[in-house]
């Protein structure tokens, strides 16, 4: 099958309705003001909760500063518009499945873009399906859906990029994430577009320099289409079917992508998006239905949300927005203090951080019984120290801290979530915090 062909049946609309306009369903909403497609917008890249970019295959770029309340098309660019990640509120990338305009930069939030097509030494890629970027410098890109596999990678914040051949590993990819610069994922199919390919996943730990091999697919026909990690450890991947086949199945892995195994979804098929607030609260959607998971997998709900997203974009673990035939949002109620030694003490509590999730500065309190040692540091989710708030002998009662999401060494540390621990006379209670871009 060729690509034309293939993407003229990947484009066909579906009669599947989205959620009604003011419809709540399970947690999601639909942003009643938000721009609608007869396919789906392709992808979506938010810098904050408030602040947020989609695309489409009509090469529309639409951007929001209220959290989805309001939108403005800031663009309509030249290509099929597939994959996009801003690293900034002004700078940012987005990919495209058409030569010659392959890649697209703006510096100014999106009011203008210049084609930086030219900027990729190596191999051309005929299309980038997935963009990740690890920091202000370090981005990586896959692609794409048909022969061959490329990853793309710049360290420079986009001012070069160099292309890796991918074929030794893959026919083709969709998706990519990076953990760091150094350790990342990118998925897709063992074939390209030929019916007897399998699913894959490819680790590389070394910046892309060499991959292996991680995983591929028990059964002929699939490729995996996008990734979610709601904690270093823990992610999934969806699968998709080439011939629509019951039932559809997600990837999970427990220990950072060096293993996987394959979970179904009854009475779903055809896999394309996946989102995870936790570990175990998540969805996937694609060509027909979404289905809902509240135990990391092991069982599924169908829920009436649009069945074409093809993109979950999530903070935290209480806010998430879904890329579909409209865009849709979910808000949860934060969540509660998490204590190792089986629930929160009351000589020793911890608020809810303020606000959360942010790009800047965070507020909270922590409240004694009694006057006792203690020590108030971030960690991220390998349990490493970030910073210290406070140390040391505090007195009974109420005391307010900040961090200012910088580590030891006073950097900015990188968006993702992280953990603030009290500690005090054996005793712990802990909150996650989320930082964004």
């Amino acid at each position: 099958m060729n690509g034309s062909l293939w993407r003229s049946l990947l484009l066909l609309p579906l009669l599947v309705a989205p959620a009604a306009s003011g419809q709540e369903v399970a947690g999601w909403s639909l942003l009643e003001a938000s721009p609608q497609h007869p396919y789906r917008f392709e992808d979506g890249s938010f810098h904050d909760p408030d602040r947020g970019w989609i695309v489409n295959g009509d090469g529309e770029v639409y951007h929001t500063a209220n959290g989805g309340e309001s939108w403005v098309r800031q663009a309509t660019l030249a290509g099929y518009l597939r994959s996009v990640s801003f690293l900034s509120a002004s700078h940012g990338f987005i990919g495209t499945l058409d030569l010659p305009n392959l890649l697209y930069e703006t510096r100014d939030g999106g009011l203008s873009y210049q084609d930086i097509t030219d900027r990729i030494e190596g191999p051309t890629p005929l299309g980038i399906c997935g963009l990740w970027a690890v920091s202000d410098d370090v981005i990586y890109g896959a692609g794409w859906y048909a022969s061959p596999a490329h990853i793309i990678k710049t360290t420079d914040g986009g001012r070069t990029w160099t292309s890796q051949a991918m074929d030794d590993y893959a026919g083709s990819l969709i998706d990519v994430y990076f953990w760091d610069e150094q350790r990342g994922i990118a998925v897709g199919g063992s074939k390209g577009l030929e019916l007897d390919g399998r699913a894959v996943v490819l680790l590389t730990e070394d910046g892309g320099a060499t991959w292996s091999v991680r995983h591929t697919s028990s059964e002929i026909g699939e490729w995996s289409w996008k990734i979610s990690f709601p904690t270093p450890t823990t992610g999934y991947v969806s699968v998709e079917q080439y011939s629509g086949g019951f039932p559809a199945k997600v990837l999970k892995t427990t220990d950072a992508g060096l293993t996987w195994t394959e979970l179904a979804i009854p009475n779903s098929s055809h896999l394309q998006a996946i989102g995870f607030l936790t570990e175990d609260i998540g969805w996937a959607s694609g060509r027909g239905t979404t289905s809902l998971t509240t135990d990391g997998g092991q069982t599924w709900a169908q829920i009436d949300l649009d069945g074409d997203i093809n993109r979950f974009e999530t903070f935290g673990d209480s806010l998430a927005y879904a890329m579909g035939h409209r865009i849709y949002r979910y808000a949860s109620p934060p969540s509660t203090s998490i204590a190792d030694n089986g629930g929160p003490s009351p000589a020793l509590t911890l608020s809810e951080a303020f606000p959360n999730p942010t790009a800047g500065a965070l507020s909270f309190s922590f409240a004694l019984a009694d006057a006792r040692r203690v020590d108030v540091g971030v960690y991220d989710l390998l349990g490493r120290r970030v910073a210290t708030v406070a140390t040391g002998l505090q007195a009974a009662g109420t005391h307010e801290a900040t961090w200012d999401g910088r580590d030891a060494r006073g950097r900015s540390v990188g968006p993702g979530v992280y953990v603030v621990r009290l500690v005090g006379d054996g005793q712990q209670v802990t909150r996650r915090i989320t930082r964004v871009r």
